[in-house]
């Protein structure tokens, strides 16, 4: 990414990125509501009848400088960090289709980058952090458990669509 410019990035093309979550940033608050909202949204994007071939789904900017270990976000860090959980959710259907997920590392919750990497609901008690990243990835689970199980498929493509003609999942 360039020094003060606005790109359209594909979610795709975050993955491999080291994003760096500073310490005046709030940890992640994001409730069912918020995240079933995503959820939503995109699945709707992805149900879609008669997409123009170009058309994508947007999600709000995400905004980063660029500093020698990584991007240190600046907003968009609770965008990111649902999408670091879905695509946890999603791990074993997205290793057929692609490598790794972008990281997430914390300035001052350091344990939190550990744990999102393996969320343990036992251990959802333990600190505000973990209850949020728990509840999220226990929403996450609730919502595709509830749909037929090519959602998950066709839901993963259209977020990480690498297809510059479109149909997949942008960040500003």
């Amino acid at each position: 990414m360039e020094a003060n410019k606005i790109n359209l990035k594909c979610i795709h093309e975050l993955l491999g990125y080291h994003f760096i979550i500073p310490s005046f940033q709030r940890g992640y608050h994001w409730t069912s509501q918020q995240v079933n909202d995503l959820l939503n949204d995109i699945l709707e994007f992805t149900q879609k009848d008669q997409k123009p071939k170009k058309e994508f789904y947007c999600l709000q900017p995400v905004v980063v400088t660029s500093g020698a270990n990584g991007y240190s976000i600046i907003d968009g860090q609770q965008r990111l960090t649902t999408l670091f959980i879905i695509l946890a959710v999603l791990n074993e259907i997205k290793k057929l289709i692609t490598g790794e997920i972008f990281t997430l590392k914390y300035e001052t919750r350091k344990d939190s980058e550990k744990f999102l990497k393996e969320i343990d609901i036992s251990r959802k008690n333990e600190n505000i952090d973990y209850y949020h990243i728990c509840n999220a990835y226990e929403t996450i689970e609730e919502w595709f458990a509830n749909k037929p199980g090519s959602v998950k498929i066709d839901f993963l493509n259209t977020l990480l669509r690498d297809d510059e003609s479109g149909n997949n999942v942008k960040v500003i």
